[in-house]
């Protein structure tokens, strides 16, 4: 490439023009190779900080064990009554295509709520204390857990799994409530995903899904990646 670019340049000043000034071909090809040359470098930082970030996460083959997890929730709110009411919520996950949900929201309207979901059997149930008897419903081929939160858990707890792994393709920096991170571009089942990296703990401080609108825009939804704290 390089001797291609010097017999152009030669052949120009042959016919008595401004080598500098004139040659189409030599630029195109030049940011051609360049801009080839930063996308391999890009490229190569991404994957160099993504395996920080699974390292600080615990490493691979940890993070590849998970099979399971429960996340609790607490929550206040105002009713429609002006009254406080407290909002529980557990939340059993069996990866990847498993739910089981609890949702107490007593003594408000809302009520007590149980919720089943296997994705992989394609069948479900609803418990509500008006409807007590746990009745079986089957579910279409259309529902997917990669189009539920079953993703995005996986994704935001743990970066990577045996079903879920983002491969990194870019990287570029940004801020974060007035630090500096590296930003990550991921792709994940097609889709693009960005993770936001604190430069010290090289853990994610921002989680960024990208969607494709009726418009052929690219939207997008943050999430804040949740904190960890280990226990024995």
């Amino acid at each position: 490439m390089t001797l291609c670019l010097v017999s152009i340049g030669i052949v120009i000043a042959l016919h008595g023009q401004n080598p500098a000034a004139s040659p189409p071909f030599r630029s195109t090809l030049s940011y051609r190779v360049q801009s080839t040359e930063r996308k391999k470098d890009t490229e190569q930082e991404a994957r160099r900080l993504w395996e920080q970030a699974i390292a600080a996460k615990g490493g691979r083959e940890k993070l590849c064990g998970v099979k399971n997890m429960v996340i609790s929730s607490r929550a206040e709110y105002g009713t429609h009554q002006g009254k406080r009411n407290s909002w529980y919520q557990e939340e059993l996950v069996v990866f990847p295509d498993k739910t089981w949900h609890w949702n107490d929201m007593r003594p408000d309207v809302f009520g007590l709520r149980i919720e089943m979901r296997n994705y992989g059997a394609k069948t479900a149930y609803v418990l509500t204390p008006e409807v007590p008897k746990e009745e079986i419903r089957h579910l279409t081929n259309d529902y997917k857990w990669e189009q539920t939160p079953l993703l995005n858990i996986q994704v935001l707890y743990f970066l990577e799994t045996s079903w879920v792994k983002p491969v990194p393709i870019a990287v570029h920096q940004d801020k974060v409530k007035g630090q500096t991170v590296d930003v990550v571009q991921t792709q994940v089942l097609g889709e693009r995903v960005d993770f936001a990296l604190d430069a010290q703990t090289h853990l994610p401080v921002r989680v960024s899904s990208y969607v494709r609108l009726s418009t052929g825009s690219e939207g997008f939804a943050i999430g804040l990646s949740p904190k960890f704290e280990t226990t024995s």
